[in-house]
């Protein structure tokens, strides 16, 4: 019981309390002198159903009663019932009771609501008692005598009792993209609240862990069997057990998607760049490929094991039909079905002249006249080298060129010249090339001449649409050389005269090897001359663009 006061005024210094009680009459002294902060006495030896009055005296420094008061109360506290210390669940029918009535002289408890009818006996502050029935909420009630005969209203305490395992249940859901578990044991069946039972689940893999919720999901790394285990421990300490087993298979990899060269295709060489698109797999895994690679039919493995979806092919041979399919296998071995075999062919080694182009170029200075040879006389037929590759020609190959005639309606004279990139080596021993202009246009070629030693016109030569063919008994070793010349005009106004492909065996150079190798002149690569104002193209010249 405390015991407050009030300080009444400030020339009280210290405090004295008095008590006496219903059994003894007298007033003792409990406290020695106290400071007036704090103003209250705590007593810690009352009992219960006394009656007890306490007397503060005040005194001052010289110790002189100043001031006095008194209270009296009467303790009547009820008893308190606890079983196994107030924990919630028991997993024993026997329980330890804990009895608080200090001054009951004995009691009387029964399994149930009502002590009435059960004997008395010695009060205990502290025995064990059986807990009776099945499983479930307990209620232990009691009651108590005083010495004065007084009985105490009906305390109880309550427990559950469980001394059952938890009855696990335990159901998989398997997901085999995913190579992943869902494990439920929410069924699970126990006296104890479902959110106070611990899961410990081993997953059969070397990995285990415990939750607090009845479902657990796991990944396997791969494709195997396993046994998952579970075991549920609830709120007292009981623990059961559960286990299923897991086989997850592994499906193999779909069928790679070439994607070039395409089937059939024709390639340069000797690179090529293989490409397919990444198969699907159902649990996406990584995957390799096996690349088969050959010039027969079924190919041979090529590569055993490539990580990438392209590979270069370097040193392959020229004018040669190679055939390829991939096969794609997962990180676990399982092999998927093969690709379509396709192929590719390889062009002819290149020559020295690839890269060339044909220019057309005229000068207006230059007059005609009928019965002469314009051969030679461009001003851009380089000095053949024969001590340098690339030859030594600088000081004439980029000398300007021009493709527009400003000679209008009178005749002018033009050149076809054969250009390649000063960091070229040509060797040229023959060129094959068309001529043409549009329909409603009007050119009249009044002369024509090859600045070869050799000429193959077609018959029709030089209509437009017509084709020849220049040859060299001695190969030209020169990035820039004369091929043939023109004189003509457009009378009946501006007119495109037209470098085009040979109708018959297309626009190439040839270079002096056995048999010549031939370097094919696309028609992006040949350029146009502009008549009686129109303008000529003279394309990109190689000698400028390789600088």
């Amino acid at each position: 019981a405390r015991v407050s006061w009030e300080v009444p005024q400030a020339a009280v210094t210290a405090f004295e309390v008095q008590r006496r009680d219903d059994r003894t009459g007298e007033f003792v002294v409990m406290s020695p002198r106290l400071e007036p902060d704090p103003p209250s006495w705590l007593d810690t030896s009352v009992e219960n159903g006394h009656t007890y009055e306490y007397r503060v005296l005040g005194y001052d420094l010289r110790a002189r009663l100043v001031a006095e008061s008194s209270v009296a109360v009467r303790l009547d506290l009820a008893p308190v019932l606890s079983l196994d210390q107030g924990e919630a669940y028991s997993a024993s029918r026997t329980v330890t009771v804990n009895l608080l009535a200090t001054t009951a002289e004995s009691m009387r408890l029964a399994n149930g609501p009502d002590p009435s009818s059960s004997p008395w006996q010695t009060k205990e502050s502290e025995f064990t008692w059986t807990l009776a029935g099945a499983d479930g909420p307990k209620v232990v009630s009691c009651q108590v005598r005083y010495d004065t005969g007084e009985v105490s209203e009906t305390i109880e305490g309550q427990v559950v009792l469980d001394t059952t395992p938890p009855a696990t249940v335990l159901s998989l859901d398997i997901d085999p993209s995913l190579r992943q578990v869902t494990v439920d044991a929410s069924g699970t069946l126990d006296a104890c609240p479902p959110g106070s039972l611990e899961y410990f689940w081993n997953w059969g893999d070397g990995l285990m862990e415990s939750t607090s919720e009845p479902i657990a999901i796991h990944r396997y790394r791969g494709p195997g069997a396993w046994r998952v285990s579970l075991q549920v421990q609830d709120c007292v300490g009981w623990t059961s057990a559960a286990a299923e087993s897991v086989s997850l298979s592994n499906g193999a990899p779909a069928e790679p998607r070439l994607l070039r060269p395409r089937n059939d295709a024709q390639v340069a060489g000797p690179q090529v760049s293989l490409g397919w698109q990444q198969p699907t797999d159902l649990e996406s895994d990584a995957v390799h490929y096996r690349v088969y690679l050959s010039r027969v039919d079924p190919p041979s493995i090529f590569k055993a094991s490539w990580d990438g979806t392209s590979l270069v092919l370097a040193d392959l041979e020229y004018r040669t039909k190679y055939y390829w399919r991939v096969v794609a296998v997962d990180e676990w071995g399982a092999v998927g079905p093969s690709s379509p075999t396709w192929s590719f062919d390889t062009g002819p080694r290149p020559g020295p002249n690839r890269d060339g182009v044909l220019l057309l170029h005229t000068n207006d200075a230059v007059v005609y006249s009928q019965g002469l040879s314009y051969r030679g006389t461009s001003g851009r037929d380089c000095q053949d080298d024969y001590l340098h590759c690339p030859p030594q020609d600088a000081a004439c190959i980029y000398q300007v060129k021009n493709a527009t005639s400003g000679r209008g309606a009178d005749t002018a004279v033009w050149w076809v010249l054969a250009a390649f990139p000063p960091s070229s080596c040509p060797r040229v021993a023959g060129v094959t090339f068309g001529i043409g202009w549009n329909d409603d246009e009007t050119i009249t070629l009044v002369d024509h001449g090859a600045c070869g030693d050799f000429e193959i016109p077609q018959p029709d030569w030089p209509a437009s649409g017509s084709g020849t063919a220049v040859t060299w008994t001695s190969t030209r070793l020169t990035h820039l050389l004369e091929v043939y010349w023109f004189a003509g005009y457009a009378p009946d106004g501006p007119a495109v005269f037209e470098l085009r492909q040979h109708p018959t065996q297309s626009s190439s150079f040839a270079d002096d090897s056995v048999p010549s190798g031939l370097n094919a002149i696309p028609s992006a690569a040949m350029g146009t001359l502009g008549l009686n104002g129109a303008v000529g193209d003279l394309l990109q010249d190689p000698a400028i663009s390789d600088r």
